[in-house]
């Protein structure tokens, strides 16, 4: 987990709950949205955006990783496999995400993440490094236990109970990914600027950008990836 900024705007709105097949609906950010073949689709608006929401009806809306939602954020959380992966949360079905002893990192989960946001979990310091998975937050920051563990490699005697120094959220596994590996990542243009990708990058958690996810589930989409 935590081995392995900015304040962000949304840029685009959520379509909302209440649209009928065929009627559009404006968000704030000029795009029309109407529900047709078992699909939400954005048209384009009056500036140019050219990717398209697809949102699976199978799963309930306010869940699914293919809307973009107003007041959501999205991350790219890294864990190595061999402490904690995939397959360990799918198992666990939550878990505090703990050991993160950068003040950044730190910083984004105290400060930006929120109850209900989604994320990527990425397998680092692997052979084949990538997004593996979504997760959802599922509990706000809270004080991490492993900083008080003198028997966890995590602990840091200079973080006191009444002020601590660390902390982490907890996450909930929503489903297995095919992996999407970091040479693809890097091969696709509109991902160019995905701060998991740029140089010196070390950062365990890093914001991504409601263009960027949006691109990687269309990605995930076309391989046949559903919501089960």
């Amino acid at each position: 987990m935590g081995s392995g900024g900015d304040h962000l705007e949304p840029s685009v709105q959520d379509a909302g709950l209440t649209a009928q097949a065929g009627v559009p609906l404006k968000n704030a950010a000029g795009a029309a949205f109407f529900m047709g073949n078992n699909r939400w689709q954005r048209t384009a608006p009056q500036r140019s955006l050219s990717h398209t929401i697809y949102c699976s009806l199978a799963f309930p809306i306010h869940h699914s990783p293919f809307t973009i939602h107003q007041h959501m954020r999205y991350w790219l959380m890294k864990s190595e496999p061999s402490a904690y992966g995939i397959d360990d949360l799918a198992r666990d079905k939550t878990t505090a995400w703990n050991g993160v002893r950068n003040f950044q990192a730190r910083n984004f989960m105290r400060d930006q993440m929120r109850v209900g946001d989604l994320a990527f979990f990425y397998h680092s310091n692997c052979g084949e490094p990538g997004i593996v998975g979504v997760v959802e937050v599922c509990k706000p920051a809270h004080p991490d236990a492993t900083q008080f563990d003198r028997k966890s490699k995590y602990y840091d005697p200079d973080s006191k109970r009444d002020d601590p120094r660390w902390l982490n959220v907890d996450v909930k596994f929503i489903r297995n990914t095919r992996r999407v590996s970091l040479e693809e990542l890097r091969s696709h243009k509109p991902l160019a600027k995905m701060r998991v990708l740029a140089r010196g990058n070390r950062l365990s958690i890093t914001p991504v950008d409601p263009a960027e996810w949006e691109f990687i589930m269309g990605i995930l989409q076309d391989s046949g990836f559903r919501i089960k």
